[in-house]
């Protein structure tokens, strides 16, 4: 069994499934094939999240299709969902399980809600995987509107979706909400529909280029893409108000804009359970999972001590007046 010695202080418990280090990627990046996978599975990620699959093979949207800007810290892209096809994942899956003890988070991104329920079906019959993610928020496929963001059909798709459920919990990947009222009501939808966890926030639309030539930075959709990175106050916003809706009834995993320890504390303050890494792992590899170990006891070492547990964190925000 592959392994790698974490601090128990790490420990946490997400939709019933036990995460020795709560620190681990996000679909997208260096995810893909089953060497990137393995590669996770070697590291100190806390598990392994697979790329969004779809019904069939997609070779996705052409090149570039990524690009990252170093002096601002974010990235844009728009892969079009390039991924092996569910039945390949499938198959990564079942011999990924009998080599490693880390969870495995197989994320979903049908093409339409029969798509998603068919991969869904497929995955919950095999039952090895630890998670199922279930994208609802890809922003990347042109001329399709984001299931999460179809609040009037939202309810009916996820009763769809959770009437699937049979041994391995199942959670949504949401897009980033910008009305508090709007988010209000999607977490009311959550909460009435079961979810077992949620993933907030998939990357914010936006667009990069060179102002000398006015050149965008990646191909597809005439540069506009899926922004990553510099996102981090969008991303505690979203899991802060989940947070306080859903009362600890609903595990959160926050994703967007970690580059360092002090950044997963942030996390953990607004109410997560768990974070994801998408561009910082991107540009870095595995080994930002072992800095990030590092980091956050370091941080706890220097000002917590008393610390046991990277929960006492947990929904921890304070009136700066206090």
């Amino acid at each position: 069994m592959l392994s790698t010695a974490i601090n128990p202080f790490f420990k946490v418990v997400i939709a019933g499934v036990e995460f020795s280090f709560p620190i681990f990627n996000a679909s997208g990046p260096l995810c893909t094939s089953e060497e990137e996978l393995h590669n996770l599975a070697e590291s100190k990620s806390g598990a392994i999240v697979t790329k969004s699959c779809t019904l069939n093979y997609r070779q996705g949207n052409a090149l570039p299709r990524y690009s990252y800007n170093e002096n601002g810290f974010f990235s844009v892209n728009s892969t079009g969902l390039a991924n092996l096809g569910w039945l390949e994942y499938l198959d990564i899956v079942e011999r990924l399980s009998s080599t490693t003890d880390k969870p495995i988070i197989v994320s979903i991104a049908g093409m339409n809600m029969a798509d998603n329920l068919t991969i869904i079906r497929g995955f919950q019959e095999q039952g090895l995987a630890s998670l199922l993610e279930i994208n609802l928020s890809c922003p990347n496929i042109a001329g399709k509107m984001e299931v999460a963001f179809e609040l009037d059909t939202l309810p009916e798709s996820l009763e769809q979706i959770m009437a699937l459920k049979k041994t391995i919990p199942m959670g949504i990947k949401l897009p980033y909400y910008p009305s508090r009222l709007m988010l209000e009501r999607v977490a009311r939808i959550l909460e009435a529909a079961q979810v077992d966890f949620i993933s907030t926030t998939n990357s914010l639309t936006g667009l990069d280029l060179n102002p000398i030539d006015g050149k965008s930075s990646i191909k597809p959709n005439n540069g506009i893409g899926g922004c990553g990175g510099n996102i981090l106050p969008f991303a505690l916003g979203q899991v802060a108000q989940f947070s306080q809706h859903f009362g600890g009834k609903i595990p959160i995993i926050g994703v967007g804009g970690i580059r360092n320890g002090e950044d997963v504390i942030r996390y953990f303050r607004a109410g997560a359970s768990g974070v994801q890494l998408g561009t910082h792992f991107m540009e870095n590899g595995p080994g930002v999972f072992e800095d990030l170990h590092q980091q956050v006891l370091d941080f706890r070492d220097l000002h917590h001590p008393q610390y046991k547990s990277i929960l006492n964190y947990q929904n921890t925000i304070s009136d700066p007046a206090e």
